[in-house]
């Protein structure tokens, strides 16, 4: 999301304050829009929705909310990387059919999200206008995840921010309205109608800036023939993410909330609440790292293109690696503070929601795991940006394994080791995606040339005139 960073790095010219503020508040909705407002608004509904709802139901309501954010993230996790290496390449060409390619993109994943959900909920024990509405939200989630994709090309980001506050402020008002009415299907149906305001708008919001031309629809099809490595980066860090919580939603502890859905609500909720700590360091990372480290990026390509000398290329490397180390330094400074002040406060934080002690352990290390989990996906990110696809099949392997294991060690341990597997299995993909990335700097030169296409050998033609 280089380019709308750039934009957002002008508002740091103006060197005041309330410039600073505003350009790192735009960055993390923008990094992370759907996670923060949809925390916030479904927060407010549950507030809202408590004398009117029975417990149950309002269990029901929240596991709904955990599936369809998880599995939605993982549907779109195998498409999400794909397509934006993609839209990046189409943008770098100044191709003018991006709408088009939003258009085939969104039919696909609404395709794939819509039979994935009729088929869970076409077995669950629930009311059919229930069904309906959430099969419509996992839908609608599943688009919004990808739209983000494309929100790199977007010049507008005032728009886009004040889509994520007006959708669901919309969300919020006709969840209690309707939910007065129709109960538990009000409160979902309302939420949807929320975050479709959110795709629309910024689906507009593309077609917009970007135009709209008529192309083929599926031309991005061919990337899965180019770069299919692309689908399994993207779809073992889908996985990663969420395998401790599958594992604790079929444990002994786990237990099922309504028909077919099971949580294990201790470790999902603080879990999530840890991941918020990160998102100040996503904006951070959005308004100033990717922006400094993308100008050295693309300064090292566009000198090989100048045919610069091998010493000039060897020094733009030790600029980029230099650059890497200041933005990782940046970073963990950041983090860091965020990670300690976090398991400080994390007793009056609970205390002040409600929160069991059990929960108090797994949020502790959850939140030390989310600190090396956030700096393990920058790396990666920084990998596919020099399309080292090995070595982010790599990472994101090592993390998809580690945390699988790891957690299943911890489930033997007992309840006051959960979030460990997590937090150790963050810490070893770090060590592992910086070291990989490291490895593979060395050798940029080689990569780089030896990656190209190598031209046929020219055969002389015989020579006729001879006698």
């Amino acid at each position: 999301m280089a380019g709308i960073g750039f934009r957002l790095r002008n508002l740091l010219k103006e060197e005041t304050y309330l410039s600073d503020i505003t350009a790192h508040l735009y960055s993390a909705v923008i990094a992370a829009g759907p996670w923060i407002f949809s925390i916030i608004s479904l927060a407010a509904i549950t507030t809202f929705s408590i004398p009117l709802l029975s417990k149950s139901e309002l269990a029901l309501f929240r596991a709904t909310m955990v599936y369809t954010f998880i599995f939605s993230l993982v549907i779109n996790g195998m498409l999400q990387l794909l397509i934006s290496k993609f839209i990046a390449d189409r943008f770098y060409l100044r191709d003018p059919t991006l709408g088009t390619t939003l258009t085939g993109t969104i039919c696909l994943t609404a395709g794939i999200s819509f039979v994935s959900a009729t088929v869970f909920y076409l077995f669950s024990n629930v009311s059919p206008l229930y069904k309906v509405a959430a099969i419509g939200l996992f839908v609608t989630m599943s688009c919004l995840w990808l739209v983000m994709s494309f929100l790199s090309v977007l010049r507008d980001y005032k728009t886009i921010s004040f889509a994520f506050l007006e959708g669901n402020i919309i969300g919020l008002g006709t969840a209690m309205i309707l939910g007065r009415h129709f109960r538990l299907e009000g409160w979902l149906i309302g939420f949807s109608l929320g975050q479709a305001t959110i795709l629309f708008v910024l689906i507009y919001q593309v077609l917009r800036e970007t135009g709209w031309q008529e192309s083929n629809f599926w031309d991005f099809y061919r990337y899965f023939k180019l770069f299919p490595q692309l689908v399994f980066i993207g779809l073992f860090y889908s996985l990663a993410i969420w395998v401790d919580k599958w594992i604790l939603w079929f444990s002994p502890q786990g237990y099922a909330v309504w028909s077919l859905f099971r949580t294990h609500y201790p470790y999902d909720s603080a879990m999530f609440l840890a991941y918020l700590t990160v998102v100040p360091t996503l904006g951070v990372f959005l308004l100033k790292v990717e922006t400094s480290f993308y100008e050295k990026f693309r300064g090292y390509y566009d000198a090989i293109l100048d045919r610069a000398g091998l010493k000039e290329l060897e020094m733009m490397i030790e600029e980029i690696k230099s650059s890497l180390r200041e933005s990782f330094g940046t970073l963990l400074r950041i983090q860091g503070l965020i990670t300690i002040l976090a398991i400080l406060f994390a007793p009056k934080i609970l205390r002040l929601i409600g929160w069991s002690p059990l929960q108090l352990g797994i949020f502790r290390l959850g939140t030390f795991g989310s600190f090396f989990h956030i700096m393990a996906l920058i790396t990666i990110i920084i990998l596919c940006y020099f399309e080292f696809w090995k070595a982010a099949l790599l990472v994101t392997g090592t993390f998809l394994v580690t945390n699988t294991l790891f957690t299943l060690i911890t489930l033997k341990l007992g309840p006051a080791y959960y979030g460990l597997g997590y937090a150790v299995s963050s810490l070893l993909t770090f060590i592992v995606a910086v070291t990989v990335l490291w490895h593979n700097l060395k050798s940029l030169n080689y990569r780089t040339f030896s990656g190209q296409p190598v031209p046929p050998a020219i055969i002389p033609l015989p020579n006729f005139d001879k006698d």
